[in-house]
């Protein structure tokens, strides 16, 4: 085989397999309006809020986070247990195809624990929200002192 044919071919070949960017499917899910409750001085525990988006065709479970801000973060929810608001550790959070989950204050919600410096408020955090099919979504939360409104 000439050296033209051999390049011929390989070039041909090379069209025929899809990248690796063509492999891995479209980002279908993210975050929206991230934050992170202010802690009080001294305190090495907080909270973070945030909704998650599925724009995907299939449903996602989010099974934990992950931070240098923080040396564990645990997903939470907020539920009444025998007439009474109780926080408990939840394994984690179904969010539909083509839907959003809302953790916000007084329900779902993520616990940052062992902060290993204090925040300010205005910080940026870097999250990492882990799904049980092995992704990860990226996420900057900012920190902010709590009011009535958020």
């Amino acid at each position: 085989m000439t050296r033209r044919a051999v390049l011929a071919l390989l070039a041909g070949l090379a069209c025929a397999v899809p990248s690796q960017a063509q492999d891995r499917p479209a980002v279908t899910v993210h975050a929206e309006r991230a934050w992170i409750r202010l802690p009080p001085a001294g305190r090495t525990v907080t909270a973070g809020f945030l909704d998650i988006v599925n724009e995907g065709a299939s449903p996602i479970r989010v099974v934990g986070a992950r931070s240098s801000a923080a040396g564990t973060i645990e997903l939470h929810e907020m539920a009444q247990d025998n007439g009474m608001m109780r926080m408990r550790q939840i394994r984690g959070i179904d969010v539909p195809a083509q839907g959003r989950v809302a953790l916000a204050p007084g329900g779902l919600h993520l616990m940052l624990f062992d902060l290993p410096a204090p925040l300010s408020v205005g910080t940026p955090v870097r999250l990492t929200l882990l799904l049980a099919d092995g992704a990860s979504v990226d996420v900057v939360a900012e920190v902010r002192t709590p009011t009535p409104s958020r």
